[in-house]
């Protein structure tokens, strides 16, 4: 905030909550209160951005009842430092000589002031000493220390990309650097990003220059004439004492990859399919596919060819890419996911050890290439009737066994949860006897004739 002047239409509005908001106008008000200054100690090289902390800091307000103008003078404190008792020069308080003056000091909120503190403050600690708009001083015994010089450089840190990592071509890099000068301050911090051969990006991170200063950009990573070339990242930072520090981060230029086909191309929405990529240009270690956006896991991989096992997915066609050094293209076509056929139900659900049961196979998905199992034999006589449809008579068995179903094209199985109980009778009757038992195919398959 800084002084403003107000309309007559809105006076009434803004002194109510200017002298809410400053603690003005009545009785009772607070004792004003210093807390801290932050920084508590800081190297003198430059001029710092201070924040003292309290408690009902209020501003000078004015209003003209005539007029309806109202002002709220915001730089009417000030704040000085003096060496704390047992330093050299120790005075009592502002208004001699030793004393040093923040800059720029303004009321920002009624716990907060903000100033700057001047560069060259000799090193020791010193006493903070506010007044306020009355003439009333406040006093922080040792609240600032002044450590002098920096003599010690910024640390400089790339925390992105890694060292020894590799980059393909055209690839997007994000880059983050940070410059850390502890209690000193950064005052430049520049980034240039090279090959052997050329500079790719210089980068100025100086606007962002603090004690502790994050800086982050991103380069396309240009192809070379010829590979493995080499990129590199040089960061460097100079604080306020003309101290020095560097960091390089080296990165492998490999070239981007092509893709050419996919094989198969389709497989099931479980995911598990496995899917081989004939390409150019893979590498180990630096290669990923990915299906609609999700990573499948690579099992082999050589300069040409890869196999992956495809991820889970909803039914429908999936775009698939390939990436090396974080440089992607798409594999031509789409990898299609087909819902895998599912048993439901099986009736009758019980007959003789020695098979021979008709039965009926209620699910989902069945097509021409779906396979019945019962248990890990398959259904005799098996006929397609409909996509939820499949009928058949059951092979020799025993016991509980679980009834799958198998698409050999698509190559997806499922197994369960209907269950065929080899042995069973079907339970009592009502009257004591045994339960009508299931068909039972007497020769050949059903309807294939005497």
């Amino acid at each position: 905030m800084r002084a403003m002047g107000l309309g007559l239409s809105a006076r009434t509005a803004t002194a109510a909550a200017l002298l809410a908001a400053t603690g003005c106008g009545g009785g009772g008000d607070s004792p004003e209160v210093i807390d801290q200054l932050t920084p508590m100690a800081a190297n003198n090289d430059v001029p710092l951005s201070a924040i003292i902390h309290g408690r009902s800091f209020r501003p000078r307000y004015e209003f003209d009842a005539v007029s309806g103008n109202s002002r709220v003078d915001v730089t009417s404190f000030s704040a000085f430092l003096a060496p704390s008792s047992g330093q050299p020069a120790a005075t009592a308080g502002p208004g001699t000589g030793a004393t040093l003056s923040l800059q720029n000091v303004a009321w920002e909120a009624a716990d907060m002031l903000a100033g700057v503190l001047p560069a060259g403050i000799p090193a020791g600690f010193y006493d903070l000493f506010v007044r306020d708009p009355q003439g009333h001083s406040l006093r922080l015994p040792q609240a600032f220390q002044s450590l002098g010089p920096d003599r010690i450089p910024p640390v400089v840190t790339i925390s992105s990309p890694p060292n020894d990592g590799v980059v393909g071509a055209t690839a997007s890099v994000a880059v983050v650097v940070r410059a850390d000068d502890g209690l000193g301050r950064v005052v430049s911090l520049q980034v240039n990003v090279r090959t052997d051969l050329a500079q790719i990006l210089p980068y100025d991170c100086s606007a962002a220059a603090a004690a502790q200063t994050d800086c982050s950009f991103s380069f396309i990573a240009p192809a070379a004439s010829s590979y493995p070339a080499v990129v590199y990242i040089d960061a460097t930072a100079i604080d306020g004492g003309g101290n020095v520090g560097t960091a390089e981060t080296v990165l492998e230029l490999v070239p981007a990859p092509l893709a050419t086909s996919l094989s198969p191309t389709s497989g099931s929405s479980l995911g598990g399919t496995s899917v081989t990529v004939q390409g150019a240009s893979f590498l180990a270690g630096a290669t990923d596919v990915m299906f609609d956006g999700v990573l499948a896991t690579v099992t082999e991989l050589s300069p040409a060819s890869l196999t992956v096992l495809a991820p889970p997915h909803v039914a429908g066609a999936a775009n698939v890419k390939v990436g090396v050094g974080g440089a992607w293209v798409n594999v031509p076509g789409d990898f299609l996911y087909v819902d895998p056929p599912i048993v439901r139900e099986i009736s009758p659900s019980f007959g003789p050890v020695t098979g021979g049961t008709a039965v009926e196979i209620v699910g989902d998905n069945f097509t021409q290439s779906t396979q019945i199992l019962i248990g890990q034999t398959a259904l005799l006589c098996a006929t397609v009737q409909n996509p939820n449809l499949i009928l058949g008579v059951t092979p020799a068995g025993s016991g509980q066994a679980l009834i799958g179903a198998l698409d050999v094209a698509l190559g997806a199985s499922t197994f369960g949860p209907a269950i065929f109980d080899y042995g069973a009778d079907g339970g009592a009757g009502s009257d004591g006897g045994v339960g009508p038992l299931p068909y039972l195919a007497d020769g050949g398959c059903p309807g294939s004739g005497p």
